[in-house]
């Protein structure tokens, strides 16, 4: 049995019903997870989308994005032990789907 236990690293609030929160999942192989979530007054916090990324795909990210979500980064980077990926400079999106207009 996996254990599902996860930390809440950071949220960030986009508007009173919107939010982005970075998780922490020590025991699953792509142990970070960005979610983006909505509220709505009868189911409460629900999430809409998720991206999960190995520890070399969020330092990847951290270095793309710069030093505000450095210290988010941080905490979720220094909180697992885990391997080097020998691929770091790679940032896979397995989720990724192409959009359709």
């Amino acid at each position: 049995m996996h254990d599902r236990s996860e930390t809440v690293i950071s949220t960030v609030s986009s508007a009173p019903d919107r939010r982005v929160v970075i998780v922490l999942r020590p025991a699953d192989e792509l142990p970070i997870v960005l979610r983006t979530e909505s509220f709505s007054v009868d189911v409460g916090w629900f999430t809409q989308q998720s991206l999960s990324l190995s520890r070399s795909e969020l330092q990847c990210l951290r270095n793309l994005l710069g030093v505000q979500v450095h210290r988010a980064c941080e905490l979720a980077l220094n909180a697992i032990d885990v391997q080097e990926d020998s691929r770091a400079d790679i940032i896979r999106f397995d989720t990724a789907r192409q959009r359709t207009a």
